[in-house]
């Protein structure tokens, strides 16, 4: 059984000592618990890369998940994709006392997931509740953020919205990860006088001062 997870001929992106390698996987090779590749950055030359080394594997960003030791054997932890058009990765409850949570009736919740992530530059994770979360659970969940540089445990954070006790099973998918491409801004500051002679300056102006709605009929 191959111990490689990715192949010849796939394109890779990997960082390594801050220099950036491109190239096609020419060959694999696995010793001491660790996958080298052999990537062809040109048609002479070949660099050796490992595994945790590669961010991108054809184009598709790489996250890398680590599971708390007392559930690093049970992959079902993982975020696991349901379709190839899912738009998110399903994660579960992964209560450190490997039993369910009955859950009292207006009760806040944090839910630990079992999983810390280390992401490949420029991207992030948003966490969000799955549809079944409220429709089945009603559980109104907070929509979190995993910044590129965050390395601690995830949680999924609720509140029940049930009148009577409700259960989440250990191992029940609870919510999903989405990948995002970070965007960079660039704040600028400007009077607050100057503000308003833009405003009063644009055309067509349909908003203007009307805050929240102010462009409904």
């Amino acid at each position: 059984m191959s111990n490689h997870k990715y192949y010849i001929g796939q394109n890779i992106t990997a960082v390594r000592d801050d220099y950036t390698i491109t190239g096609e996987i020419a060959e694999c090779s696995y010793s001491y618990s660790k996958t080298t590749y052999i990537v062809a950055t040109s048609w002479l030359n070949k660099v050796p890369v490992y595994e945790t080394d590669i961010i991108y594997v054809d184009d598709k960003p790489v996250f890398r998940f680590a599971l708390r030791e007392d559930i690093k054997d049970d992959k079902r932890f993982l975020p696991v994709r349901a379709t190839s058009g899912s738009a998110g990765w399903d994660v579960s409850c992964a209560f450190e006392d490997h039993q369910d949570l009955v859950v009292q009736p207006g009760q806040y919740l944090k839910i630990p997931l079992g999983i810390r992530c280390i992401m490949p530059p420029g991207w992030w994770l948003s966490v969000k509740p799955r549809s079944s979360s409220f429709v089945k659970k009603k559980l109104h969940a907070l929509y979190g953020t995993a910044d590129s540089d965050f390395r601690n445990f995830l949680y999924f954070c609720a509140k029940s919205d049930n009148e009577e006790p409700m259960t989440l099973n250990f191992g029940e998918r609870i919510g999903q990860l989405i990948p995002v491409k970070m965007q960079e801004m660039i704040v600028g500051e400007v009077d607050d006088d100057v503000f308003d002679d833009y405003v009063n300056q644009e055309n067509n102006n349909t908003r203007k001062y009307g805050g929240f709605g102010s462009t409904s009929k």
